[in-house]
């Protein structure tokens, strides 16, 4: 496994859900099978739309943990058409 901090470097942080949405389909296509990322959701609602989002970009939650500034999500690719 390989953990990819976002913005190389920088835990990446969605505070809105256009936010989610993009940062999900920019890990669909980035990360390679088996690969993961961490990123910080801040708030209930949001975090709600997580799965939403990770299935519908055949991304897999294996993570979430509470954190100060909201929760930290781990997001891993198994699914998709290169995972076969």
């Amino acid at each position: 496994m390989i953990l990819l901090v976002l913005a190389w470097g920088v835990m990446e942080v969605v505070s809105s859900v256009s936010e989610l949405r993009k940062l999900m389909i920019s890990l669909a296509n980035r990360l390679r099978c088996g690969e993961y990322v961490r990123f910080i959701v801040k708030g209930d609602e949001l975090l709600v739309q997580v799965p939403r989002y990770a299935i519908a970009n055949e991304l897999s939650i294996t993570n979430i943990e509470s954190c100060s500034d909201g929760y930290v999500v781990e997001v891993t690719k198994r699914f998709g058409r290169l995972c076969r």
